[in-house]
């Protein structure tokens, strides 16, 4: 009879156990699948456009020609590019639920090929934007715009270049670079990842090279887009010098072509024909590079300039300290740093 006891009794200890190891199990269970059922899926195209495809809009700048645009908010601001709606005589957007609206320029920046335009609305559906360090190349993405004024325009490609130098005729600038066809009307429209998320806004494509695309990095486009919301123009530190990649052996350098008068370099000596090879110590190869250290320091930062002169004593290379000011308006579409 005791030892019948002891049985049943230990069989109740044992159940006792099991049922407390389920319940942990299952639990932990439960905890794995919240966490991943927290980490954002890949969607299908056709998910993707449905995500995205209200918040990119056509745009009519009446005098210059088609585009797209993406929106940044629901009362009204849009984000497209500078030569998009460059010498327009008025503008209009036309949304995805077929609404026309008239639009007003905020502000623009041709050195970096952003707009800001506005309607009056407060019922815009506004995109949802990644930040463009995150992006990965290889990774998969999706150009929407409205090539040849089709409405939601899709192409597909991957990120071939994360930071690519554009020369544009008369700047140069850090892109994005997508196989994703970008066609004309689709310039200012939404280059998206696989999660419906805004990457970059769509540029132009290299018409003397196929799948060579290029777009703004949604980090510039956005804090560029901020500032012309809030002030109606961009502000960028400047040395006042213009410039000039070129390679000697191989090397890469950037040779000053001329200095601007009453300029930060101008007031400390720097000349024509010198070459900066350093910026706070740090190698400078291209003008890309050179504005990217620049703008690190920021207007009113004093920048350590290394140089190479030559001279008719010969080579002579030193230290010059320039105290950064802010660049004037009139020079935004030259090619002065």
């Amino acid at each position: 009879m005791q030892r019948i006891f002891i049985l049943q009794y230990n069989l109740k200890i044992t159940a006792w156990i099991l049922v407390l190891l389920m319940g942990l199990l299952f639990s932990g269970c439960g905890e794995d699948e919240k966490n991943f059922s927290s980490v954002p899926r890949n969607l299908t195209i056709d998910e993707v456009v449905k995500k995205v495809g209200p918040s990119v809009v056509n745009i009519e700048a009446k005098g210059a020609g088609r585009g797209s645009g993406v929106i940044l908010s629901k009362d009204g601001y849009i984000l497209t590019n500078d030569h998009v709606i460059r010498g327009a005589n008025s503008l209009e957007i036309h949304l995805a639920d077929k609404r026309t609206l008239k639009a007003k320029l905020i502000g623009t920046d041709s050195r970096r090929d952003v707009a800001v335009i506005k309607v009056e609305s407060n019922d815009l559906q506004e995109a949802v934007f990644a930040d463009s360090v995150e992006v990965k190349i290889g990774e998969d993405v999706i150009a929407i715009g409205n090539a040849k004024g089709v409405e939601n325009s899709v192409t597909k490609g991957i990120i071939s270049n994360l930071d690519i130098d554009v020369d544009n005729g008369t700047n140069i600038r850090k892109c994005l670079q997508t196989d994703a066809p970008v066609n004309p009307g689709n310039s200012g429209g939404a280059l998206v990842n696989m999660r419906g998320e805004v990457i970059g806004i769509n540029e132009m494509g290299r018409r003397d090279a196929e799948s060579m695309n290029y777009a703004i990095p949604s980090k510039d486009a956005r804090e560029i887009a901020e500032q012309l919301i809030d002030k109606g123009y961009v502000s960028y530190p400047y040395l006042g010098v213009s410039t000039l990649n070129q390679k000697i052996e191989k090397e890469s350098y950037i040779f000053v072509r001329s200095v601007m008068d009453n300029s930060p370099a101008d007031k400390e000596g720097l000349r024509k024909n010198d070459v900066i090879v350093k910026v706070n110590d740090v190698r400078v190869e291209t003008v890309s590079k050179l504005r990217e250290q620049l703008n690190n320091s920021g207007i009113g930062s004093v920048v350590s300039l290394y140089i190479v002169r030559n001279t008719k004593q010969g080579i002579q290379k030193g230290t010059i300290q320039v105290k950064l000011e802010e660049l004037p308006k009139g020079y935004y579409t030259i090619d002065w740093s």
